[in-house]
């Protein structure tokens, strides 16, 4: 987009007076103007018409401002009574240039080398895909869609290049939620092949993609997709094949997966792709991970391979999964949730993982459906199948906890347990409680491995802002919790049919106990639907004053506190968390 003449220009011709009450004709570069006339706009964008030729004023000033699409034209000036007083003449802007979308600068040549365009949207003015992009006459660097841009009419050299001074996001090469899944794969692949790491912007609709998204690769070198939080940010996967994979198959690569939701439309059988067994200093983060077939070593940590991969605080949910699925000592805070485990030598292998929760999942044809030797991790299955040889089995770890392991099938070692402060309810199976690694006891004689209260049960937990819930609704209200000694788990899963008119600090209350304020106390939202303004992860802390715990979402450096502000009529929030009494 060039802007030819502004309102508040004075015309003057070349005799040096001003055009008076005339006409301006533009045309075609090269051609006569009259014959040959330009479509003339007076916006930026390039929406609103006006006619051509335009007028002046009675002193010499164009009635609107002047915009045409192309860069060079030609035009003339007529006095009141259409008699020509300048022209035909040719003109080259010069200058900054502007244009309304990526097609219109495909279709200037620049003038000279280093001449600035300001690019407004991919599509559309303001669509978050424009930037800045200078003229290299002697590029010939191949078009991406982003960052290289060869106008349509040139055979050799010759290249608009992006000024790129910050993390590329997938909008500059063309991606949208309004985009086809061809589109948005081409797109995307296009930014990592332009950046190691790329940003996939919060968007009202998921961006959907057919084929694999190919990650630059090397050794100790991250490289993929950084969102901004898995409540707003979605790459939806309509393909029958790899979701992620490195550029050159079987290459070592470090993959990167944070704040992101990654799921699987359509037919299951899709493999997610990344194979942390091969990669280094990858991370998964924050990740929702829906719908795939998980084949590769997902989620795991530090081997003699994978040197400080990490998968930390991510959501695994629907899946079908394979071998060593949360292998490693850096896979820590994660849930598993609603998966299906099948096949292969080994479902999971912790290996030191620490804090993993393993709910409602299934297990048949495996050796192991859970082989863990972290600490504090939970493994609450929905059903183990008769083709499992071992159902749980514990190797080391510290404070694990089993709960309801289903052995209907008839599994042949449902629980194995060779850790310290094991846990193990085995109501659902009629065989009562078992208590490992404690002892009951005389506290004189014994104090040190005492164990003095143990309940497991349900409880109502309760949604407050500012302290009150005032005209508020449920659809879903559950908790339940486990306390041990002294140390309550629980569970929270709470659907709204109405936030009420109390406003102010959001907290979850209803806990069956008081908080001891010594201790370390948290709280983690793992799931949430339809709440308002969120930009990280969300977790809680107790207030000791009040007995609730504070909710507060994660920031670029420190976090906020959430409000009433911050929820719908509808909104669903499930949580798990632990303190002390």
């Amino acid at each position: 987009m060039t802007i030819a003449l502004r309102q508040i220009e004075q015309i003057i011709s070349s005799s040096g007076k001003p055009v008076l009450n005339g006409y301006i004709y533009i045309g075609s570069y090269g051609q006569d103007p009259v014959a040959n006339p330009l479509n003339l706009f007076s916006d930026v964008g390039l929406t609103i018409p006006i006619a051509n030729p335009q007028r002046t004023d009675s002193l010499g000033r164009p009635v609107n401002d002047i915009y045409i699409a192309e860069q060079n034209y030609s035009y003339q000036l007529k006095d009141q009574n259409l008699a020509s007083i300048e022209g035909p003449k040719d003109r080259i802007a010069v200058g900054g240039l502007q244009f309304v979308n990526l097609a219109a600068l495909r279709g200037i040549i620049g003038g000279y080398d280093h001449q600035d365009a300001n690019l407004l949207g991919y599509y559309s003015a303001g669509d978050g895909g424009g930037g800045q992009f200078y003229w290299s006459a002697s590029s010939v660097a191949t078009d991406n869609g982003g960052t290289v841009i060869k106008p349509t009419a040139v055979s050799g050299a010759g290249r608009w290049l992006k000024e790129v001074s910050a993390r590329l996001t997938i909008l500059e090469f063309g991606a949208s939620p309004t985009q086809s899944a061809a589109t948005n794969s081409a797109a995307i692949n296009a930014a990592l092949a332009a950046q190691r790491i790329i940003r996939i912007p919060a968007a009202s609709a998921p961006y959907s993609f057919d084929s694999t998204l190919l990650y630059q690769v090397g050794t100790k070198l991250p490289a993929g997709l950084v969102g901004d939080g898995w409540g707003t940010c979605e790459l939806q996967y309509t393909g029958t094949g790899t979701a992620i994979g490195p550029v050159t198959p079987g290459s070592l690569f470090c993959p990167v997966l944070t704040d992101i939701k990654l799921s699987k439309s359509g037919a299951a059988g899709a493999s997610i792709g990344i194979n942390q067994n091969l990669s280094e200093f990858g991370s998964v983060l924050r990740a929702w991970i829906k719908g795939f077939f998980i084949g590769q070593q997902m989620g795991v940590g530090a081997t003699s391979d994978a040197y400080f991969n990490k998968t930390e605080h991510c959501l695994f949910e629907n899946n079908t999964t394979h071998t060593k699925v949360g292998n490693g000592a850096a896979v820590n805070a994660n849930v598993w949730r609603d998966n299906k485990r099948t096949g292969g030598t080994t479902g999971v292998q912790q290996l030191g993982g620490d804090g993993n929760r393993y709910l409602e999942e299934t297990a048949e044809s495996m050796t192991y459906a859970y082989l863990i030797t972290g600490n504090d991790n939970r493994i609450a299955p929905a059903y183990i199948d008769a083709t499992v040889t071992n159902g749980v089995t514990i190797v080391g770890g510290l404070y694990n906890e089993v709960w309801h392991p289903s052995n209907a099938g008839g599994t042949a070692n449902p629980i194995t347990d060779g850790g310290t402060g094991t846990l193990i309810d085995r109501q659902r199976a009629g065989l009562g409680l078992q208590l490992y690694g404690a002892q009951f006891g005389n506290a004189a004689l014994n104090q040190a491995n005492v164990l003095d209260y143990f309940r497991y049960t349900t409880f109502t937990p309760t949604l407050l802002f500012g302290g009150a819930s005032t005209g508020m609704t449920y659809g879903t209200q559950t908790g339940r919790y486990t306390r041990v000694g002294n140390r309550v788990f629980f569970e929270v899963s709470i659907t709204l049919t109405a936030k009420g008119s109390s406003t102010g600090a959001a907290q979850i209350g209803g806990l069956p106990f008081s908080f001891n304020g010594s201790s370390v106390s948290g709280l983690y939202v793992y799931y949430y639907d339809s709440l308002a303004t969120i930009t990280g992860a969300i977790g809680g802390r107790a207030n000791t004053g009040d007995g609730n715990f504070n909710l507060a979402q994660g920031g670029a450096a420190s976090h906020a506190n959430m409000s009433e502000a911050n929820f719908t009529n509808t909104s669903t929030l499930r949580a798990f968390g632990q303190f002390d009494v």
